[in-house]
């Protein structure tokens, strides 16, 4: 056995070399030059964890998929190290509720990071609530390294401020900000000062909540990354609210580009959600919870904002242009436009589209899309990608088609819908309360057909699915009463009955 592993240890060493050199692309061609089916199985795991740390989830979740998902139902079950990087890589996909699951199934005595990953998917969704006893639990874990130790208690602090509990976060900080001095740890200890910064904010004290945020930003100012610009988006935000004046909302304003074109997307949407508060904008603050996927995140920016409002209802989204204009395509997904057929009469790509547009903001991962589009569906790394690429390439071709000036743009990994040709895009949005799967396709199947008679073969093309599903779908209408069979055997036609039909035969 050794023999037949060495070899592959070998491979695995030089990749990791290449990664440990920042080599990215060299250990990423290596790594591709590789027969995946080939390694054993005690180095998928290892190999796994490589491809997640070079950024190659899907290349993670193909070495990984025969031992997490086999279909033969007598193979030895996956360690809880398997299933932990497999869960891993869902994660970084974007498919956060699928890896929750997963680590949810994961013996945390042999996996203690569980925890804290675990934790970090909660962080996505914005439900803290769910996320501190996690972390807490990750704390008492003996065998952590202490800087491991420290990060658990960094998000913890983290936590609590999200949660309002400033006590709890104050007292934790204060630790944690004596081992990163004793250490030289500045990256945690700057991170440290922005969360004092934000209690002060809180519970407005502003002019202790400045000199924190300051400090923070001078010891950040050559860490690099996004915790610098964390730093700046609350120092703007505290003097907003320490004098409201155009002077400093204009400020903020102008940093909200600047976090746009580093796509920090976050910072973009926290903007937004402070301006309103302050200024008390209902549309811009209608925005925010039209625009936000996170029920944890609108209920915490009603509680900011001191008014209800749900997230249900129309709205219309302006793409393209940053300044107003009277020149405008508006587009509406549920109706006929210009002559032309409506998205509604192609059901999957409408869920697309809905799907990419849950969230004003951010972007969205593949993982993501088809967490949203195929709701009771596993995340395949073999099958999943395809199908969602295929819809968006279908999607992209259906704008063009139509002369809609608008696109899905793909750059890292990422998916959004744009405004092309310098167009300003007014878009016509419905959000109602999630359809189940059968109610969504006895809507599409009135909304196709809902003038006209129609045959199971034409259910099938227009809906995109099977003959056998459609003929159930069919069936499934007749029994609710929404639609009627008329004539036998290959002649065999059906309508929708309308509302006032079916009230006449009640």
């Amino acid at each position: 056995m050794k023999l037949q592993i060495e070899p592959w240890s070998e491979i695995l060493e030089k990749i990791e070399s290449l990664v440990i050199q920042g080599q990215h692309g060299e250990a990423k061609q290596f790594f591709e030059g590789v027969n995946l089916k080939q390694i054993p199985k005690v180095q998928l795991a290892p190999f796994a964890e490589l491809a997640c740390r070079m950024s190659e989830p899907i290349m993670a979740l193909k070495l990984l998929n025969d031992v997490v998902c086999p279909e033969n139902r007598f193979a030895l079950s996956a360690t809880d190290k398997e299933k932990f990087i497999y869960a891993t890589a869902l994660a970084n996909l974007g498919a956060v509720h699928e890896a929750i699951e997963m680590f949810s199934t994961i013996d945390h005595r042999n996996e203690p990071e569980v925890l804290l990953r675990k934790a970090m998917a909660y962080f996505r969704d914005w439900n803290y609530t769910a996320a501190v006893p996690l972390l807490e639990d990750y704390l008492k874990q003996s065998n952590l390294a202490p800087y491991r130790q420290l990060i658990g208690k960094v998000n913890l602090a983290a936590a609590f401020v999200i949660e309002n509990r400033f006590d709890e976060s104050q007292q934790l900080l204060n630790k944690i900000k004596q081992v990163c001095e004793e250490n030289s740890y500045l990256l945690l200890l700057g991170n440290t000062f922005e969360l004092q910064g934000q209690i002060q904010f809180f519970q407005k004290d502003f002019d202790q909540a400045e000199l924190l945020l300051d400090q923070s930003m001078r010891i950040l100012k050559n860490q690099g990354g996004e915790f610098f610009l964390f730093a700046e988006k609350w120092k703007l935000i505290n003097r907003l609210f320490q004098n409201n004046n155009e002077k400093n909302l204009n400020a903020l304003v102008q940093f909200r580009f600047k976090a746009k074109s580093l796509n920090e997307f976050e910072t973009v949407r926290d903007c937004d959600l402070f301006e309103s508060v302050l200024t008390q904008n209902g549309d811009l603050f209608r925005k925010v919870i039209m625009g936000t996927p996170s029920e944890h995140y609108r209920r915490r920016a009603r509680q900011l904002f001191g008014k209800i409002m749900t997230a249900q209802g129309n709205f219309t989204l302006e793409l393209g242009s940053e300044q107003p204009t009277e020149n405008h395509f508006s587009f509406n997904p549920y109706e006929v436009q210009n002559n032309q057929q409506g998205l509604y009469t192609k059901p999957q790509l409408l869920a697309l589209f809905e799907a990419l547009m849950v969230d004003f903001y951010k972007p969205s991962y593949i993982g993501l899309l088809f967490q949203r589009i195929y709701k009771n569906e596993k995340f395949s790394a073999y099958t999943s990608p395809q199908r969602v690429l295929s819809l968006m390439k279908r999607l992209n071709q259906w704008f063009a088609e139509k002369k809609v000036p608008l696109q899905v743009k793909f750059k890292k990994s990422e998916f959004q819908i744009i405004a092309i040709d310098s167009a300003c895009v007014r878009i016509f949005l419905q959000r109602t309360k999630p359809l189940s799967k059968e109610q969504g396709q006895l809507f599409s199947l009135k909304q196709h057909f809902k003038d006209r008679t129609f045959s199971a073969m034409a259910v099938s093309e227009k809906m995109d699915i099977s003959k056998s599903s459609a003929q159930n779908l069919i069936l499934q209408a007749i029994e609710n009463g929404y639609i009627k069979k008329m004539g036998t055997g290959r002649s065999t036609t059906y309508s929708i009955i309308s509302k006032s039909r079916k009230k006449v035969a009640a």
